[in-house]
């Protein structure tokens, strides 16, 4: 019987590995550039025909917004590994906006927070939860 119950302990801890791993998709960006007067590209307001792009392990979606002159400003959408946790980078120049909280969120300005941890979370809830259960009628 206690062959059986490893077994299965086993099996539970391989599938919340897979899980997990499984779990952990890429976030996907708006890609693209865009000026106030001239936007073919819907990089302004983002759109359907937008180029979305796919992160790579440490990026985040990042909204550059540079000021071109009192008119016009250029905006930039995509991946980047520069904003080092922070949400906001202003300088003289450019206004940035950082987020990795949903897949498309440089569309406008929003909180930071990890996608990932509930899924993972859950999981490892689940394994435990059935662990025990086996132990408490093995």
């Amino acid at each position: 019987m206690s062959n059986k119950l490893i077994s299965l302990a086993a099996s539970l801890t391989f599938i919340e590995l897979l899980i997990s791993i499984t779990g952990v998709e890429s976030l996907q960006c708006y890609n693209c550039r865009g000026i106030t007067n001239y936007d073919p590209n819907g990089c302004f307001e983002p759109t359907a025909k937008t180029i979305v792009q796919e992160c790579l392990k440490n990026e985040v979606c990042e909204k550059r917004v540079t000021m071109v002159d009192r008119l016009q400003d250029v905006i930039d959408r995509g991946c980047s590994a520069n904003c080092a946790g922070r949400t906001f980078i202003w300088t003289d120049e450019y206004q940035v906006y950082c987020c990795n909280d949903k897949n498309k969120c440089n569309a406008a300005p929003g909180p930071v927070r990890p996608a990932q941890l509930v899924t993972l979370c859950l999981a490892t809830i689940a394994t435990l939860f059935c662990s025990l259960l086996l132990t408490m009628f093995a």
